[in-house]
């Protein structure tokens, strides 16, 4: 007894928050509703409570166990509730809202009628009252729908949600129906510009527009815009009206059409809405009313150069010897026609009719000329004729014909003319019968004879002469003279060389081989023979024509420069070999020593040659070299050598038997004394330059030279030699260029360029040739180098690539730096070195997103937990297949969930971690799916809370006597009066007839129960 009232001082120290309890409450947490139960809905149970508290109006309570009131939750926006002790809220009625103003602990527990300017239905949750919409507005409380807004009336506009009146009138100028919501609407539904005619105030059409001005879209005056000059405008006016064509109005604010005044005389009013008349256009006339600038010009014939002319009868008449073709003329259209004549008023420049009111013709008449605008006929000067009409100027009048004088004007036929005098020359045009002004006749010339009526004087004929003017008949020429031309007036003296006989009209000249020497010869018997060393070879001369040729010698008597042998002469004719003949030589003359000619017909003595290259002429006279020049020496071109040792041949050169020069030792072979007529071959590691003089000369540093070397032969590029290194003998000896440097002419150039690779033999600063990264097989004379290869890095001068990182690519070659490595790209894997990106592996997936965990490179990622995947090629997280329903994928980086099933007393949805199965069920397989393959725990059997008993339910626990579990059991529960209950009880036994049964029976059969 005494550990039992310990007990219940015990439990009443730790009483439950969530229960009440009764007097007589043998437990802080009873569940009989006789002593106590849980705190229903809408109270809450303090610690001690004897009954529920209900929570406050404005709050609720959905579910019981309440331990204080803050499990009473106020009511939500557009609920309210204005009772305590409530498990839910009441809704906001239409028209009210319901709005905690206070944001106070407790909800709404009274609603608030719908302010103006707002409506309030029943179906806002947020329970805020709604505005009323632009282009509406609202003075009234509790409206309950949008509808009940009104809208903005004319002429007011509403522009902003809420309104409980309207913002305000429209503006000026502008037209507001209903429902506007800015002052100045143009959407033509809720307003508009005012129209074109009117104006508008206040939102509203206020009038007509007035009289003498015009209003278009937009006015908010009636005397918006004063009506232009030009325009009338009546009242109601949207744009000027303009004047009608042929009026003009030049004052602004016209308000009839009875405004616009006729246009006056010599003005025109063109087109409409004319200001200004402006004066008639010269060559026309206006008269009152005129709309045109061409509507009434002058007639053909006619011409007004002025502006402004008022009446047709100021035109004027086109002037004499113009013409005026055309209707509206200011000048004449042009000069008459040459050939013809215009009076005034012509209309033509030289058809019938051309004069107005005539039909007579214009041409101009025979003996008669009409240059270019003339009035009349001009006459035909004297010494000229006309037989022909329509002649244009004087130079056309056909002058006086040759032979014929004309001393008359206006002459029509040549027959009017008479014949020239004897001893006279009329030429064309001439005015008298013995003209001596040299125009148009002149008396006839000495040398000359002229019969009557002659048209030119008829000149002597050759022989013949005549000295005076006037002349009838010429004179035959006297012995001793000539008259070689025709028209000669004085006799010439027969000239030297030649003789004349009487009457001679071209001298006879003495023949070839003689000379004539005096003038005025009448016969042949005074021409005397050539000279001796001359030659005469033409006819009729006085001196001889030169000398005998060069190259020849000539005897007196000779008729040629270059006479031939004749019996009557020795040595007489060309020139002989190994001398030479100037011009008129009598004796040819011998060549010098050290010359020689081998042709006749020398002329001087550079027609002596020198003596040949390579040999020597001892004697004068020579046509052929005495020998030629001896061994170890040489005799030059031009140098005319009298012996065969000339010059001695130097050192470096050789001289055989006749050389005309030292000829330098061939390629490759030196000679180191004088006098020699062949050279030694130089030996290898050695160059012996042309023309060298000594020994020969070691091979540079750089160079090769092999045997009979010239000149030393560099090193091929791509290949080098170190600086104290000479004396190469071969190719071959020459080094292949160093890794990582580049070398041309056998020296080494510099480094590399970066983005390129040399192993070996590199000539270039940028190789382009394909190449072998292992060095031992580049062979000599290869260039292994070129670009840096794929997957690799080369800076300047690397000697070795170096490999790209692991997550980067480099799928082209010539990278030079670590940053020309490249992150690996999406759904790739990338490896150390290699340029070829493989696909990311099965159970990872490559994104390429670079951060902190990558270190600038990222690679394959581990698909995380509760994921997998089974393929290659994954490019993001999302491509991580997720683990299925019954699976538990707790390890990273899977290919297969075969292997990870949710183990058994649990449920996996396979995106998290195992949920066991809740109270009252069990799992005794692996791999369930969803809380439903979770089974009830079998009938007697219970299956308690998984935390409670620490482990998940894989089977039930069964159920010990006295007590029964019913499928699905939680825990234990006494067996129930009148039945009974034995061990795993799922269903009691009802207790027989003739016993009894208490709360808690495992049988029926104990003395206490009969």
């Amino acid at each position: 007894m005494p550990k039992l009232h310990t007990r219940v001082l015990l439990l009443r120290a730790r009483p439950d928050h969530r229960f009440f309890c009764s007097e007589g409450s043998q437990t802080s947490a009873p569940v009989s509703a006789v002593y106590g139960d849980i705190c229903p809905p809408g109270h809450y149970c303090e610690i001690g409570s004897a009954v529920p508290t209900p929570c406050p109006v404005g709050s609720w309570r959905p579910d019981s166990g309440g331990k204080g009131t803050d499990d009473c939750m106020p009511c939500p926006g557009g609920q309210f509730q204005d009772q305590k002790g409530q498990s839910e809220c009441k809704p906001c009625p239409p028209g009210f809202h319901c709005i905690n103003l206070t944001r106070g602990f407790m909800g709404v527990s009274t609603p608030l009628v719908c302010p103006k300017g707002f409506y309030c239905p029943n179906e806002t949750e947020s329970g805020n009252p709604v505005p009323c919409p632009k282009g509406t507005y609202s003075d009234s409380l509790g409206l309950i729908s949008a509808e009940q807004c009104l809208v903005c009336p004319m002429g007011h506009f509403c522009g902003s949600d809420g309104l409980s009146e309207p913002s305000g009138p429209c503006a000026p100028g502008f037209l507001c129906f209903v429902q506007a919501t800015v002052p100045n609407p143009t959407d033509n539904s809720t307003g508009t510009l005012c129209p074109p005619g009117a104006y508008c105030l206040l939102g509203t059409r206020a009038g007509e527009c007035s009289a003498g001005y015009y209003c278009d879209w937009g006015s908010s005056s009636p005397e918006q815009s004063l009506c232009p000059p030009g325009f009338y405008c009546p009242i109601g006016t949207n744009k000027p009206l303009a004047c009608t064509t042929g009026t003009y109005s030049s004052v602004m604010g016209n308000s009839h059409q009875e405004n616009c005044e006729p246009c006056p005389l010599g003005y025109y009013c063109q087109g409409e809405a004319v200001a200004e008349p402006l004066p008639c256009l010269p060559g026309h006339f206006c008269p009152t009313g005129t709309s045109q600038d061409t509507q009434f010009p002058c007639p053909p014939g006619t011409m007004q150069p002025q502006s402004g002319t008022a009446s047709i009868d100021e035109c004027l008449q086109c002037p004499a010897g113009m013409f005026c073709a055309r209707h509206g003329l200011s000048e004449p259209t042009g000069r008459c026609q040459d050939g013809f004549h215009c009076p005034s008023g012509a209309t033509s420049p030289n058809g019938t009719g051309n004069v107005i009111g005539s039909t007579g013709n214009s041409m101009c008449p025979p003996g008669h000329y009409c240059p270019t605008g003339i009035g009349s006929p001009l006459p035909c000067p004297t010494g000229t004729f006309s037989s022909s009409p329509g002649l244009s100027g004087a130079e056309q009048c056909q002058s006086c014909p040759s032979g014929y004088f004309c001393e008359q004007t206006a002459m029509v036929y040549p027959s009017e003319a008479a014949l020239c005098d004897a001893g006279y020359v009329c030429i064309n045009g001439s005015r008298s019968a013995r003209p001596v002004d040299g125009l148009q006749g002149y008396i006839c010339p000495s040398g000359h004879s002229c019969p009557i009526g002659t048209p030119l004087e008829v000149p002597c004929e050759p022989g013949t002469y005549s000295s005076a003017p006037g002349a009838v008949h010429c004179l035959s020429c006297p012995a001793g003279t000539m008259c070689p031309s025709p028209g000669t007036q004085e006799p010439s003296p027969c000239p030297m060389g030649h003789f004349c006989p009487v009457g001679t009209a071209e001298a006879v000249p003495c023949p070839v081989g003689t000379l004539g020497q005096v003038t005025r010869a009448q016969s042949e018997g005074a021409c005397v023979p050539c000279p001796t060393g001359l030659y005469c070879s033409s006819p009729g001369t006085s001196q001889p024509q030169g000398q005998c040729q060069q190259g020849y010698f000539c005897q007196a008597g000779s008729p040629n420069p270059a006479p031939l042998n004749t019996t009557g002469y020795l040595r007489n004719g060309p020139c002989p070999q190994g001398h030479f003949c100037p011009s008129g030589t009598l004796m040819p003359l011998p060549c010098p020593a050290g010359s020689i000619r081998n042709l006749t017909g020398g002329y001087s003595i550079e027609s002596c040659l020198p003596c040949p290259a390579g040999h020597y002429c001892a004697s004068e006279g020579l046509d052929a070299p005495t020998g030629p020049c001896a061994a170890g020496f040489y005799c030059p071109v031009d140098f005319s050598s009298t012996t065969p040792h000339a010059f001695l041949c130097p050192k470096g050169y050789y001289c055989p038997l006749g050389s005309t020069l030292a000829l330098p030792c061939p390629t490759g072979q030196y000679q180191p004394n004088p006098g020699s007529d062949n050279c030694i071959p130089c030996r290898p590691g050695y160059y012996c330059e042309e023309a060298i003089i000594g020994d020969p000369r070691p091979c540079p540093p750089h160079y090769y030279c092999p045997a009979a070397t010239m000149v030393p032969q560099p090193c091929p590029n791509g290949t080098y030699t170190p600086l104290e290194v000479g004396g190469l003998q071969e190719e071959r000896e020459c080094l292949p260029c160093p890794p990582g440097k580049f070398c041309k002419a056998g020296q080494v150039k510099g480094l590399c360029a970066a983005g390129f690779l040399c192993i070996s033999g590199s000539s270039e600063f940028t190789p382009q040739a394909t190449f072998l990264l292992n060095r031992d097989q580049c062979e000599w004379g290869a260039q292994c180098a070129g670009l840096c290869p794929a997957g690799f890095y080369c800076p300047v001068g690397i000697e070795e690539p170096l490999s790209c990182p692991a997550n980067t690519i480099r799928e082209t070659p010539g990278a030079s730096t670590i940053h020309d490595c490249l992150p690996c790209p999406p759904r790739h894997w990338c490896q150390e070195g290699d340029p070829i990106p493989r696909m990311c592996p099965p159970g990872y997936y490559c994104d390429g997103i670079v951060d902190y965990e990558s270190e600038g490179r990222p690679g394959p990622r581990e698909c995380p937990l509760f994921t997998y995947r089974p393929m290659s090629g994954a490019g993001s997280k999302g491509d991580c297949l997720t683990c299925p329903p019954g699976t538990f994928c707790n390890s990273t980086g899977l290919t297969d969930f075969s292997s990870f099933l949710c183990p058994p007393g649990h449920w996996c949805s396979g995106t998290g971690f195992p949920v066991t199965c809740p109270a009252g069920t069990m799992r005794a397989q692996a791999g369930a799916a969803a809380v439903s393959q979770c089974e009830p725990c079998p009938p007697g059997t219970f299956c308690p809370h998984p935390r409670t008993m620490g482990q998940p339910n894989t089977a039930g626990i069964p159920c010990r006597a006295s007590y029964e579990c019913p499928a699905g059991s939680v825990t234990e529960t006494p067996c129930r009066a009148g039945s009974y209950c034995r061990p795993q009880t799922g269903d009691p036994t009802p207790c027989p007839a003739g016993y009894y049964c208490p709360e808690g029976s495992r049988t029926y059969s104990s003395p206490q129960q009969v």
